[in-house]
């Protein structure tokens, strides 16, 4: 399973996939995670655990991995 995140082309083109986490079967309800690194390999690391306890980490980890860039902000709360 890979998660992806779809980034906002230049204007007048169309957004781009890209993917940044994966979510490999090792059996039995257990994963392992990898990350894509800057060059868009994919790079192991010590997290294994089922989906939900992967989700959770990479959540509270690595939002900076899954995060939108430039998206606007649409809960109407004030960040400046």
């Amino acid at each position: 399973m890979i998660l992806a995140r779809e980034e906002r082309g230049q204007a007048g083109q169309p957004p781009t996939v890209d993917d940044r986490v994966r979510l490999s079967s090792l059996g039995s309800n257990t994963y392992g995670l990898s990350v894509a690194n800057w060059k868009g390999r994919w790079e192991k690391t010590h997290f294994v655990g089922t989906l939900d306890e992967l989700l959770d980490t990479v959540d509270a980890l690595m939002p900076h991995v899954i995060g939108s860039w430039g998206a606007p902000d649409t809960d109407g709360a004030d960040r400046g």
